[in-house]
């Protein structure tokens, strides 16, 4: 189907100009057919431009019959018989038109590139910066001074008393451990009561090791009590003693027999307070 479409303007083509130099044809040679008789070709006094009366073929009928293969090879290239071969021209607003259409698609074509750089540029992640690390919370310490019961510390030779705490009435000790201070200790208070002999009252001190720091301090030195009744001796410690975990022990010194069954020199503590 598709060889008969490109071979038919072909065949149109090649019928017009046969017919047309089969005409020429024999117009030329109208006057060889009219003629009675020829004379003999093989006679060599004969020209081919005299052959048959003057009318053989020559060379300008050779001419005309390579001008019409000529043309006849021009037609079948170009397609003879074929209309839509050349495009009629486009008028002149239509061509002004096309010619805007391209300088607006170049105009709109940097708009567009822009566009997408932007695009581009918008979809680049953004760096987060890191968080600022939240500070830690600073402890809350509490400052509330610490109360020790003498009658809960544990004790060698100490005897309850029946106005609180315990009474030492021989050489020795009241000792408390893991007693947790949050804050650094500036005062120690220590309420007892003592009775003397000879008019020598009791000698007692105190002493603080902090397991925590690994070290032992004096806040209270040996000093005498020289009250019969309950009462708060205080003592500044200067420097503070650190926090930490303390072990506490009181202890008592010069107990001495007496030959008077009304005197005996002895010490109860009743309580110990740790202040800021």
């Amino acid at each position: 189907m598709i060889w008969q479409k490109l071979t038919r303007p072909m065949e149109q083509c090649m019928a017009f100009f046969e017919a047309r130099a089969t005409s020429h044809w024999v117009v030329a040679t109208g006057n060889f057919a009219r003629t009675q008789s020829c004379p003999d070709v093989r006679n060599p006094h004969y020209s081919p431009q005299t052959l048959c009366g003057g009318n053989a073929l020559g060379p300008t009928s050779l001419s005309l019959a390579l001008l019409i293969a000529l043309v006849i090879g021009l037609v079948g290239l170009t397609g003879c018989g074929k209309k839509d071969v050349v495009e009629p021209l486009k008028r002149p607003e239509e061509v002004r038109a096309a010619m805007e259409k391209e300088k607006a698609e170049k105009k709109k074509q940097p708009a567009r590139n822009l566009q997408a750089q932007v695009s581009r540029r918008v979809s680049r992640p953004v760096a987060t910066p890191s968080p600022t690390p939240t500070p830690s919370p600073t402890p809350v310490i509490d400052y509330t001074p610490i109360v020790i019961d003498a009658a809960k510390m544990a004790t060698d030779k100490g005897e309850p008393d029946p106005e609180g705490g315990k009474k030492l009435s021989r050489n020795g000790f009241l000792q408390i451990d893991n007693v947790e201070v949050s804050f650094p200790i500036s005062e120690v208070v220590l309420e007892m009561k003592g009775s003397p002999l000879g008019k020598i009252w009791p000698e007692v001190d105190l002493n603080m090791y902090n397991r925590s720091a690994k070290k032992n301090f004096f806040p209270w030195p040996r000093d005498y009590v020289t009250t019969n009744t309950f009462h708060p001796y205080t003592r500044r410690a200067d420097p503070p003693m650190p926090p930490g975990t303390y072990l506490i022990t009181f202890r008592y010194y010069n107990d001495m027999p007496s030959a008077d069954a009304n005197e005996d020199r002895a010490v109860t503590l009743r309580r110990i307070e740790l202040r800021p």
